[in-house]
């Protein structure tokens, strides 16, 4: 998967999340602050949102579309974020209500200018795309409402920033950590779109999005544990414990540090008496677990894992819990339940590999297989034979009983096949009513063998349509595999001969096996 791809989903991941968090807020946050932060948390959304939609699409018209989605949350993140910090710090309420519909003039005006770009180009005077990374990117000149806005931004980031800074130094204890921690949080999505608007981010990137994709997480922590804003640290029910994918904490030594609900209804050790126990103890009976954990496995890995009684397939994934420091605090383990998506692969698998009337092979998936069996002999110097099998008279069935009696006969020698061979054994529908069986292993005698045994068991079928008995019998042709170097068999050469054989049995009076001797070529 490319960068495009990952870009995408950090976006989309940050977008749910975000946009979780605010509606959790307006339906549960009653301190002062809830309702600017659940708005400030649904811009940082429908910002995400737009501009992985912007990343999705490669033409400069759906770019646009994207572009201006975004200005329905770029606009208003600056005041949000102001109105958020100084509702905080306790300044919001000095503010004279006549003046607030004034703060919201600029935002307002940057959305509308936005929208209308195409006929005063006010917000960009030009834009293009800029295709010189991985995937395109939206290039613009700037306009002059533009810097208007800018300027803006930046006056609100100051002054939010004024706010947390001066709560910081005139509180102690938790109080100061909260606002030391929004003071460090607030300059990451600013750096970010400095770094942009110098020209200076990887291909063109607008990094902005992905700073908030990290904001997102790191504020849900502080609502949570240092209790930011005083809101009520419900949240986290939300956004970890009514996660449906399975999620667990491990610190440093592998020790358990939390858990959620999806987690706890899996792994039978998991209960409130648990944390501190090893992961050894957690992921008792699951050595992939482990192996993902202390990673010897590396990437995603599939763990089957049986649940409440029925058998679970998770795709498992770890990641660092990293401090403000950079130092490794941690590890998660985050499983994703792709039972159904791989089970619709292997039907998918199945689809493409079998013959939907007989559910043996089809013609190429048996030639495949065929091939690789051949190479292996040739490889090991084993013995391989290669049977053809033909329903004889087949056309009078269709012609006299109809299509669906001759399908039925066709289901019928299938079974006769399958209960005859070796799990080993290779069988598929070569044509219409031909067979192809591949016998690793296999001497030509016992193939001939094998035959004549399928072929007396066929002639004991009998198929009812119609009031009438169907009788069936086949030819066969049988050829071994020549390993020898000095004249080495190809499969095309090997299907020749055996065909020649399938042919010599009809020849001859159908119904009998005929087996390619050393000068049958």
């Amino acid at each position: 998967m490319d960068m495009k791809f990952y870009a995408i989903a950090v976006l989309l991941l940050s977008s749910v999340m975000t946009g979780a968090l605010s509606v959790y807020s307006v339906l549960n946050f009653r301190t002062s602050g809830a309702r600017s932060y659940a708005c400030l948390m649904a811009c940082v959304s429908i910002y995400s949102f737009g501009y992985a939609f912007e990343l999705y699409h490669t033409t400069l018209r759906w770019i646009l579309v994207a572009s201006k989605i975004q200005y329905f949350g770029i606009s208003f993140i600056p005041i949000l974020w102001f109105m958020v910090a100084a509702c905080y710090a306790g300044y919001w309420k000095r503010i004279p209500r006549i003046l607030l519909p004034l703060l919201f003039v600029i935002p307002v005006f940057t959305l509308l200018f936005r929208l209308s770009n195409e006929y005063h180009q006010l917000v960009y005077k030009a834009v293009a795309l800029n295709e010189s990374g991985p995937f395109p990117v939206l290039s613009i000149t700037r306009g002059m409402w533009y810097y208007i806005n800018t300027v803006y931004a930046y006056s609100c980031l100051i002054a939010g920033n004024i706010c947390f800074v001066a709560m910081a130094i005139k509180t102690i204890g938790p109080y100061r950590k909260q606002a030391v921690t929004l003071v460090a949080v607030s300059l990451l999505p600013w750096v970010a779109d400095i770094i942009y608007q110098r020209g200076l981010s990887p291909w063109g990137m607008d990094l902005a999005p992905f700073a908030f994709a990290i904001v997102g997480p790191v504020l849900a922590w502080g609502i949570f544990y240092l209790r930011i804003f005083d809101f009520v640290p419900i949240a986290r029910d939300t956004i970890f414990d009514f996660m449906d994918d399975p999620v667990i904490v491990f610190d440093t030594v592998d020790r358990l540090v939390d858990y959620n609900q999806a987690a706890g209804s899996i792994f039978e050790a998991l209960d409130k008496r648990a944390i501190g126990i090893g992961a050894e103890i957690v992921f008792d009976g699951h050595p992939g677990l482990m192996k993902g954990l202390t990673g010897d496995i590396s990437g995603s890995q599939d763990i089957r894992i049986r649940n409440r009684g029925t058998a679970h397939v998770f795709e498992l994934s770890t990641m660092p819990v990293v401090s403000k420091m950079r130092r490794e605090v941690g590890r998660i383990v985050v499983l994703h339940d792709v039972t159904e998506q791989r089970e619709l692969m292997a039907r998918l698998q199945d689809m493409a590999t079998r013959d939907g009337l007989t559910c043996m092979f089809n013609h190429r998936y048996l030639m495949e297989l065929s091939e690789k069996e051949l190479e292996r002999a040739k490889r090991h110097g084993r013995p391989l034979t290669f049977m053809l099998a033909d329903i004889d008279f087949f056309k009078q069935v269709n012609d006299t009983y109809g299509h669906l009696a001759g399908d039925e006969v066709l289901r019928k020698v299938a079974e006769v096949f399958q209960r005859n061979i070796r799990s080993t054994d290779i069988l598929g529908r070569y044509g219409g009513e031909e067979f192809g069986l591949i016998l690793p292993e296999t001497l030509p005698e016992d193939g001939k063998a094998l035959a004549d045994r399928i072929r007396d068991d066929l002639e004991s079928v009998s198929i009812q349509s119609g009031g009438q008995n169907i009788s069936v019998t086949a030819s066969f042709g049988v050829s071994g595999c020549r390993i020898d170097s000095d004249n080495p068999d190809t499969l095309v050469s090997l299907f020749k001969r055996v065909d020649r054989m399938l042919y010599k049995a009809k020849k001859q009076g159908r119904n009998m096996v005929v087996l390619a001797e050393g000068n049958d070529d």
